[in-house]
């Protein structure tokens, strides 16, 4: 609470008072790791799984209703058919779990930076006579961390005596997570899947930025034409250069491609669209930069101020 309050002001620690309080004496013997089949979770999974120094998954974590919407019920199916495959190809146990939390938080808070790992991990505890470990996976590096929902000097706060909770990945940026573990993996590649807009049902639209980054990286590491869940799409350096960067953390993330894309040297034109989406201040990205900056202000000195 010390921490989140120190990045909002308007979050304030509130007192915890127990008649008693109980030591959790229960020693589970599993180990999982949230999995929505995307770069983070992937590259966590195959980097345990690959290093006999750390404790491999014995289970994957899927909660429906966290980046798609649950009531649809296609896509939910097709999720849920493509992930137990991936868990199958792991040699690993699939669990899942269901949620209606966004439904109720959406319009109040912000997922990203104050849901996203609240809820997750309030999940992971829940399984917690399950499991003695569970694995969190970053979505920022080292370099870009950022007051952030998930991050790796607070996840493991929730730890309690019976269960770890570990962040890990966060040594390594989007890009690398591709060229170092997914590429290397037909069993991750098969049910890869980072679309949040998901038109019509879409497993991944192709076109988002999300779907064009992942394309851009697979193009890289020379996996494309085995990543079968985008259905033939290619990176398109219209769309790319298009995308709305309304954000620090997206900004920084196209930092990052730019920096590979330069130092590999094949895809000029892939460089050349980052580098537009980079210095493209949309109206989108205009209107939402001095509200961000005027609600970190508020954040800090004025936190009874509205905007």
């Amino acid at each position: 609470m010390q921490i989140w309050s120190g990045w909002n002001r308007r979050l304030q620690p509130v007192e915890i008072r127990a008649a008693e309080t109980l030591t959790d004496e229960r020693r589970p013997e599993g180990v999982a790791s949230f999995y929505s089949g995307g770069v983070d979770s992937s590259y966590t999974v195959l980097k345990h799984i690959g290093d006999p120094r750390l404790a491999t998954p014995s289970h994957l974590i899927l909660v429906h209703g966290f980046d798609y919407d649950r009531r649809n019920l296609a896509l939910r199916e097709l999720v849920r058919d493509r992930i137990a495959k991936v868990a199958a190809g792991f040699g690993v146990g699939l669990v899942e779990a269901e949620t209606n939390l966004r439904e109720l938080t959406d319009p109040f808070v912000f997922w990203g930076t104050l849901q996203y790992a609240p809820l997750q991990l309030g999940i992971g505890l829940a399984m917690s006579g399950e499991f003695w470990r569970i694995i969190t996976s970053s979505g920022i590096s080292y370099p870009m961390l950022i007051p952030f929902g998930g991050h790796p000097g607070v996840d493991p706060l929730w730890s309690t005596e019976a269960t770890e909770i570990v962040h890990e990945g966060a040594e390594a940026s989007r890009v690398e997570k591709v060229a170092w573990q997914v590429a290397r993996s037909d069993v991750a590649l098969s049910g890869l899947r980072v679309c949040y807009m998901n038109p019509g049902g879409a497993y991944n639209c192709g076109r988002c930025v999300k779907c064009q980054r992942t394309l851009a990286a697979l193009q890289l590491a020379g996996a494309l034409d085995r990543c079968p869940t985008f259905d033939g799409a290619l990176p398109d350096p219209e769309l790319i250069a298009a995308a709305d960067l309304v954000d620090d953390q997206m900004r920084d993330q196209v930092r990052e491609f730019i920096a590979t894309l330069k130092a590999d040297g094949r895809y000029p034109e892939l460089e050349t669209a980052f580098e537009a989406s980079l210095s493209r201040r949309s109206r989108r990205a205009r209107l939402h930069e001095p509200l961000s900056a005027l609600r970190v202000l508020r954040n800090r000195h004025a936190p009874s101020l509205r905007l």
